[in-house]
Order: C-alpha cells, then structure tokens, then sequence
C-alpha cells in the first residue's frame, strides 16, 4: 500500500470512528502521517473531532498525533470538538493543548464562538470551565453572547450572562447589540433575558421584530420595557419605515394587530400616515407587496387612501393594477377612495389613468370594478385613453366592457384621436382587427317595421311584431273574405274606400279571428295558460273568452270594433308600405294613455290590458300597436 494511499485510509477510519482499524494503520505507519493533512488542510485529528470521536482522537494522541496544527481557515481540532458539542473531546483536547482554549481561527474566532452559535451547552461549559474567555470578540467585534442570541439559544445565553457576559456589547460592523439580534429572530424569551440582565430596548428592535413572522410577543415583550408611543413612531434612518410599513412590506398582519393594540388612537393615526423615503404609506407597503390582509386591517383602522403618489409619480390605484391584488381587496381601496371623496381618475406621469393601466395589465376584473364605480371610460392625455390603449393592445375583452358601460353612461367617445391622429376604430381597421371594429362601431341599425296586419283575400292573415320579432297569424274562423286595398292603386277609389269605411258597422264587420301567438303550451286544459314574455323576462298569465258556442275551449278571440272609429288618432299615420325607416313607428309614449280614446266620430276603441291596442280596423287596413309588453290573447272589446 502507497503512503498516500494509506493516509487517506487512516483519514477515513478517524472520521467513521472505526477506533479497530484506526489501530491497525497506526501500527504499520511512522507518526508524520497523523498529522498529513488533505487539501483543505484537515489531518485525521481534525477529522475526529469534527465526527465527535473522542475515541479516535485519545488514540491519535496517545500515538504523537500534533493537534496544534490547523486546516486553511485557521481552526484547530478544538474548534471541530466544540461546534459538534462533544464535552469529552474539549476535554482531552485542552488537557493536551491549553493553548487551544483560546486559539482563533482566520476571523479571530474562539471555540467558544463556535459552541456559542450552534447551541451547544455542553461545550460552552466545558470551554468555560477550562478558561475560554466569555466576552472573546471576533474581527468583527462580535462576542458569543451575540451568536447566542442570534440562534435563541436561551439556556447559552443564560449561562454566558451568569459568566459575566455584557448584554449591551455592540459589533464593529453593524453596531449589533444581543438584544437587537434577539429581536430580529423574535426571540422573545431571550429577550426577556436580556432586558432582565439590563439590555435596553431601541426602536431598532421593535422595527425589527415588526418584520419577523412570530414578532407578536417579542413586540410586546419591547414595548412593555420602554416608552411605547415613541417606539410606535419611531423610523428607521436607512429607509424612513416605521414598525407598520416593516409589518406591512412582509405581510404580517398579526404583527400590526398587535403594534395598534399597544397603541393610543393618536398614535395609531400618526403611525398609519407616515411616509418612508419613497413617499408610500403602510397601506402602500402592503399593498405594493401584495400583502392583503395587511392592507385590510388598515384600512379598517383608518388607512387614507386618497392623494397617496409615491415620488415615481404613482398613485394606489395605479400601483394595484401591476400587482397581484384580488378584486376584493380592490374593492375595499375603492370604496374607501369614493368616501373620502379621492379622484378615481388621476393620472401618472404618463398621463395614464388606472383604467389604461389596468388595461395594459389586462387586469379585466379591476376594469369591470373601475367603470362600476364610475371611472371615465375616456380617461387621459396626449391620445391615450382606454379605448385606444385596449384597441392597440388587441384586448377585445377590454373594448367590450367599456362598449358595456357605455350602454349605460352614453360617454364613450369613440371618435378621440391619438397622437397620430387617429381614431380607435382606425387603428382597428388599419390592424385588420375586426371583432375590435365592429364592437366600435356598434350593431347595424335596421328599420324596424311597422306591425300592420294586411288584410287580404285569403283566409290567414300574418302581423310583424317588432319587438317579439315573428309573425302572428289571424285567420278569418267564419268564412268572411276581408279585402286589401293597395295604397299605390287605390288613389282612384279613394273616396269610394272612405266611404265604405264610414259604413262599417259592428255587426256587419264584426269577425271572428283564431289568434295563435307562438310559442304556446303544448297541453292546455283551461282557458289560461302562461306565456313568456320576452320584453319584461316574465311569466305573464294569459286568457281567451270562448265568444260562440261552437268554438273550442276558450281559443276564439273576438276582435270588435264597436262603432265606426272613423279617423284615427292625429299620433297615428297611416302605414306607408315605401317607408323602411323608424320614424314611421309610432313612439311608444305616443299611446300611453290610449287606453280609451274617443274617436272624431264618438266612437271609442278600448282595451282590457296594457299589452297592445287596435287602433283602426277597416276595410283598407287594420293596425296593432305594442306597448308595454309583448301582446296577448286576452279579449278586446
């Protein structure tokens, strides 16, 4: 076996304690091997008591093994023995090296230091016990008392203090104190400790422990022992952060529960409006960071939310658009932004307001939410605007909800200009987006045509209804032949037709008319049944009046025109079979109250619903006009 090969081997068996084997290399090689070290200088010493084999390690030595020798970092075998809190091995180790008590390693660490940082109880006696020095700084000024606080290690941290350890030493760096690090780790009952041995409580460590996830009761713990209404308000000289923005920025809601809980109403409101150095509230913090539940319990104790711009330009609501925010949380800042009477539309230093911003971000429920609570569908400068923004973004999805708010506001001005000039529907044309263009651009408007029943030669007869958008089918049940005067030949036979129609007689014209208004029941075993009516989206209850003995159950429908009407009303022109616009239609206020019209004549046309109306029946034409819902097949008179 080569020497290095037998080296690695001696290594091996001191760092898995195989004592047995150990022996048996040490028999067949010169001492110098034990202290051969590996390439990060560790000799077999070191690698014994880095496994905690004091077994190992009393062979090693008994056999002429140097312990005094370190690895590249500067720690002897001591440091091993008391960071893996092996007592024994600090014990053979400082009966053979005193010297190693106290020996530093390349960052001027003790042993103690390093049984100090991992906890180790054993150790810190042991080395303590031995004459390890209890306030040994390190380069950086640090003492084990602050290692031990650091971790929480509440029992070393009691036994350094009864060996004469000062609570208040501060490093060199960062002018860390025990107590502070306890507070950072929120380490409450070292805390408890340390003020108990005379620390003395900073703003620094109620800044500190506000940030940490169990930071409650070290919270309390700090102000309990100190001038709490000034700890409250305290900032931090970095940053300009106070306790709650510390809470807030890392979403620790438990924690501002606690800090308003220690505090009076007007600290509480000192504190929820103190900026930082960036110009943002706690509630902005929050916010910012995502951080919800946060935000909302400022906002419940009072949190502003209006004229809150950070010294980017920023407002809230503009911040909220490019964060992870839920729409109830969007909701709570906005209705407290509508209270206090903030501007909802406020521009950035882009000239962006927050519905451009949350269009961008395609944050489609924080546009519905916005244009409910009524922001401007037009809002912005210099050409952009959330139409525009959402047209050259190609977001359909944003273009139809400001189209749908537009169907209630009527503001959306859809003819704004860009900085180029141009309209959103332009650049939707120009960029081939059609659905965007016809969402613009809005439904084809169609004439709507006027619901004349023409009365011809046949037996059936057919009404347009524009507003149920199908025909209706009269069918003349009695044999009586209705005539149908063209209007575009009937000029000649004018004053015959009046005529004719000036003798129109009840009982001569009166018809008997089978009404089928589509869709109808399939069953119907009474008189009623019900209908949809497609205007008001209800179930309205219908009825017929069986007029003669030989018609069904109810279905025949008497249309009567009691006396000759004469003229009808000057609101109601005759029906122009050119005319295909609406203006031909009349409106629907126009026969509100024509429940019982009188006619030139004295004769009246009445109806028993509000559903529709006959205003003229004659021998040229007859005419229906709809009202308030969609009409029925109840009886009129």
């Amino acid at each position: 076996m080569s020497y290095a090969n037998a080296t690695r081997n001696l290594q091996n068996a001191a760092l898995a304690g195989d004592t047995e084997k150990l022996r048996g290399l040490l028999d067949s090689m010169p001492a110098s091997a034990i202290t051969k070290a590996d390439k990060s200088g560790k000799n077999a010493i070191h690698l014994a008591a880095s496994s905690g084999n004091a077994s190992s390690i009393d062979i090693l030595l008994k056999a002429g093994g140097n312990a005094l020798k370190a690895d590249n970092t500067g720690c002897s075998p001591m440091h091993f023995a008391a960071e893996t809190g092996n007592e024994e091995s600090v014990t053979l180790l400082a009966e053979a090296f005193k010297v190693l008590v106290r020996k530093a390693d390349n960052e001027g660490n003790e042993p103690l230091h390093f049984a100090a940082e991992k906890g180790n109880l054993v150790t810190c006696k042991a080395l303590l016990s031995v004459g390890a020095k209890v306030q040994a700084r390190n380069s950086l000024g640090t003492t084990p008392l602050l290692l031990a606080s650091m971790g929480g290690f509440v029992d070393v941290v009691n036994c350094l203090l009864e060996s004469g350890a000062q609570c208040d030493t501060r490093d060199n760096s960062q002018r860390r104190t025990p107590l502070l690090e306890a507070s950072a780790g929120a380490h409450e009952r070292v805390a408890e400790q340390l003020i108990a041995a005379g620390a003395s409580p900073t703003p620094s460590c109620l800044l500190l422990a506000s940030r940490h996830e169990r930071g409650c009761e070290t919270i309390k713990c700090l102000l309990s022992n100190s001038d709490a209404q000034s700890f409250l308000v305290a900032t931090s000289s970095s940053s300009g952060k106070n306790c709650l923005h510390m809470a807030s920025e890392h979403g620790y809601a438990e924690n501002i529960i606690q800090l308003f809980h220690e505090a009076t109403p007007e600290t509480i409101s000192t504190m929820l409006h103190q900026k930082d150095d960036t110009d943002n509230t706690p509630l902005q913090s929050a916010l910012l960071n995502g951080n919800e539940a946060c935000a909302l319990v400022l906002l419940r104790r009072g949190a502003r939310t209006a004229n809150l711009v950070s010294k980017v330009g920023v407002s809230l609501l503009h911040s909220m658009t490019t964060r992870p925010i839920t729409a109830a949380a969007f909701v709570a800042v906005l209705r407290r932004l509508c209270d206090e009477s903030g501007n909802i539309d406020e521009l950035d230093l882009e000239h962006r307001s927050a519905l451009t911003c949350a269009i961008l971000n395609e944050r489609f429920d924080l546009v519905s939410l916005l244009t409910a609570f009524g922001a401007d569908i037009n809002g912005g400068e210099g050409g952009i605007n959330p139409l525009i923004t959402a047209t050259r973004c190609n977001l359909p999805q944003a273009v139809r909800f400001l189209v749908a708010a537009d169907a209630v506001k009527k503001t959306l001005d859809r003819n704004a200009i860009d900085s180029n000039g141009e309209t959103a529907l332009m650049i939707a044309e120009s960029e081939g987006l059609t659905d965007i263009a016809e969402l613009i651009a809005g439904p084809k408007e169609e004439p709507v045509p006027e619901p004349i029943v023409m009365m011809d030669s046949s037996t059936q007869v057919q009404i347009w209804d524009p507003l149920l958008q199908t025909n209706r089918h009269i069918e003349n049940s009695d044999g009586n032949q209705l005539s149908h005067i063209d209007d575009e030949n009937s000029s000649d036979d004018e004053q015959d037709d009046e005529a004719e129609c000036s003798s129109f007689s009840p009982s001569k014209h009166s018809v008997n008319c089978q009404v089928n208004f589509p869709p109808l029941p399939p069953e119907r075993s009474s008189p009623s049944y019900e209908h949809k009516d497609p205007i008001n989206d209800g179930i309205e209850s219908r009825s017929a009046v069986k007029q003669n003995d030989g018609g069904g159950e109810g279905e025949d429908v008497v249309l009567t025109c009691k006396e000759d009407t004469g003229d009808i009303p000057s609101t109601v022109s005759p029906p122009n079979e050119n005319s295909e616009t609406e203006s031909d239609f009349p409106c629907k206020k126009d026969f509100e109250d024509f429940s019982s019209a009188s006619s030139p004549e004295g004769g009246t046309v009445t109806k028993k619903d509000n559903s529709c109306a006959t205003s003229y029946l004659g021998l040229k034409f007859a005419r229906f006009i709809c009202l308030d819902s969609a009409p029925s097949v109840n009886e009129y008179e």
